[in-house]
């Protein structure tokens, strides 16, 4: 499964922005995100479900294929805040993006752990850490 860096970010940021208490159906997150396809938006659903990312509910009597346009996105886990809060920065995602060398061959885990490396050594010079 190819995950798309791009679309991966802006799920999280779409699912950052669920309401306490509400959902976001898969349909309405695909509405929303028109310049990625299907396909694309439930790779990237699959795999940040999987790894624990965001928190969808599923229908129980589904077994082998995970998601359905049917499923809501109920938000973001404790994993998911705290990753998205390294690749928020529009700057610093466009910058880190045109950057890499095969950016397109590389994981979404991957720009997500430059970002943060890149955070902690500024927030290191800011505090005089090193």
């Amino acid at each position: 499964m190819k995950i798309n860096n791009n679309c991966a970010r802006c799920i999280l940021i779409e699912c950052e922005k669920i309401p306490y208490n509400n959902g976001l159906y898969i349909q309405d997150l695909c509405n929303k995100l028109m310049e990625y396809s299907n396909d694309d938006i439930l790779n990237v659903l699959s795999f940040f479900y999987k790894n624990d990312y965001i928190e969808i509910v599923t229908k129980e009597y589904r077994m082998k294929h995970p998601l359905e346009m049917d499923d809501m996105i109920t938000g973001l886990t404790l994993k998911g805040i705290e990753n998205l809060d390294y690749i928020r920065n529009d700057n610093l995602w466009e910058e880190i993006i045109n950057s890499v060398q095969d950016s397109k061959n590389l994981s979404i885990l991957y720009f997500i752990s430059l970002a943060k490396r890149i955070h902690i050594s500024k927030q290191n010079k800011i505090f005089n850490i090193m």
